[in-house]
């Protein structure tokens, strides 16, 4: 059964939708990240920021393709919405 969940994230970002799981809300954050020129590592790593293991899991030691792609994500949603409701 789908639920209302919510995640703020670290660029101040409020993600919002009705969803069976966080995943899914992530999923949807990341193709909605399109629409502002994001790729899918950009995306995902603007979702990611702060929670150390996932950066682990999702980049392993490509510390530095992680950082860019955090860099260029955060640059290009600068001007987008705080709240999106997916």
């Amino acid at each position: 059964m789908k639920q209302p969940m919510q995640k703020t994230i670290h660029c101040g970002i409020s993600v919002n939708g009705e969803v069976h799981a966080l995943a899914q809300l992530s999923a949807k954050f990341q193709i909605k990240a399109r629409d502002y020129g994001l790729n899918d590592s950009e995306s995902l790593a603007v979702w990611i920021e702060g929670n150390h293991l996932q950066v682990q899991t999702y980049f392993g030691s490509r510390k530095n393709e992680y950082r860019t792609a955090l860099e260029n994500g955060k640059t290009k949603l600068l001007n987008a919405p705080k709240t999106w409701n997916l």
